[in-house]
């Protein structure tokens, strides 16, 4: 094996986002310095000319907490967790060198070529392996990116109890501008949504014949009365302030009645409606962390608005609309960029949701009204992660 391990093939990559990379930017021609193969179809060196170095750090953190990889916290060292089974790299290719008596030493070159430097000078340039020292002292990155909460977002939340909003915006508007093409997506004229309302426009009782008997008919809200609201009469929405008139949506018919929460037996009028032109919306459904892994800032952006798309879902109690402010906050962000709409994760279906800014971007389909009954709810769980007690123990520590 050679003494300083610089490249790695594709089949070695075992993260997709690792073999994207090497497919869309690896050579020909060359020799693993992992499996020592060079019949592979792509190699990638390993080297300031490309950005691997910074993609195989962020995939360590992504697929690990700080916890797992650094001793100082009482982690394994990287090179002991790529020398198993780990989602990074092959482990089961990796060919020992004569000097070599563990598969952890034959990575160990390979780890030391792409981990330093560990700190990225700048981090819109760079990625950071460890997060080093703040103004609290040393500092770990305790969750996989794939999980990780955002600071940023829970110091806005309580921020927002305590300031006006538009005192907020502008440091917002910088974050979001700086990734907004990456979440950009164009809504074609024609495309169709689904909206759904509880309730109906008139009930009546119908017979055709004198000895035929009589039956109950619905008649559905149809156009303005299944559409948006006025702003004198718009409540306190997931997206909307007080006052504020926007189309909330649904990609199908079962999401837009799951959204609105009915219960068994309540009746409800749904209707179509679609877009009069094209238009870009904000899509946080549909998040690439290919398009985040080469910054730390862009890491950053990437676990905010994944913690956007989760906040928009979240389900909340009638008695914490304030926890819509962050909600509301962001909507407002994503109109004064410039975008029509949003759309987001549905929490309790497989379809997605769709807020539009402007009403007038929709028009409803005539005759596209139903009324529906519902008969029942289904719920799906799983097990929690819980404990009855905290455990103690000396090794053992519990973190908000």
């Amino acid at each position: 094996m050679t003494t300083t391990a610089t490249t790695i093939c594709i089949k070695c990559a075992k993260d997709d986002f690792l073999r994207r990379y090497i497919n869309e930017n690896g050579i020909s021609r060359g020799k693993c310095s992992l499996c020592q193969e060079s019949n592979s179809r792509k190699f990638i060196n390993i080297d300031e000319k490309t950005r691997i170095k910074d993609i195989l750090k962020s995939l360590v953190r992504y697929h690990y907490s700080e916890l797992d990889y650094n001793p100082r916290w009482g982690g394994d060292r990287i090179e002991r967790l790529l020398s198993v089974e780990n989602p990074i790299i092959d482990h089961t290719r990796i060919k020992l060198g004569e000097e070599d008596k563990e598969t952890e030493e034959a990575v160990y070159p390979f780890l030391e070529d792409f981990a330093w430097p560990p700190y990225a000078d700048d981090p819109d340039k760079g990625v950071s392996l460890y997060y080093g020292r703040d103004s609290t002292g040393r500092g770990l990155f305790l969750y996989p990116i794939s999980d990780s909460p955002s600071e940023y977002l829970s110091w806005l939340e309580d921020e927002l109890q305590k300031k006006n909003f538009y005192k907020l915006e502008d440091r917002a508007l910088k974050r979001i501008s700086h990734c907004s093409h990456l979440i950009s997506k164009k809504v074609s004229k024609g495309e169709i949504f689904y909206r759904a309302r509880i309730g109906f426009d008139e009930k009546k009782w119908k017979s055709k014949a004198e000895h035929e008997g009589y039956q109950i008919v619905y008649f559905p809200y149809v156009n303005d009365k299944i559409g948006a609201p006025s702003p004198l009469n718009a409540g306190e929405g997931r997206l909307n302030r007080k006052g504020i008139s926007f189309l909330y949506t649904a990609s199908d018919i079962e999401t837009a009645i799951s959204e609105i929460r009915p219960h068994p037996s309540h009746i409800i009028s749904t209707g179509k409606f679609k877009i009069k032109k094209n238009i870009n919306i904000i899509s946080l459904t549909h998040l690439d962390f290919y398009d985040f892994l080469l910054s730390d800032t862009l890491i950053d952006l990437y676990i905010l608005l994944g913690n956007l798309n989760n906040r928009f879902s979240m389900p909340i109690l009638p008695e914490e609309t304030s926890r819509y402010l962050v909600s509301q906050f962001y909507a407002e962000i994503f109109r004064k960029i410039g975008f029509r709409g949003v759309e987001y994760k549905s929490s309790i279906s497989s379809g997605t949701n769709f807020c539009f800014f402007e009403a007038e971007d929709l028009e409803y389909i005539e005759n596209s009204a139903k009324v529906k009954r519902i008969t029942q709810l289904n719920y799906s769980f799983t097990d929690a992660k819980f404990e009855l007690e905290p455990e103690v123990a000396e090794e053992v520590s519990y973190f908000p």
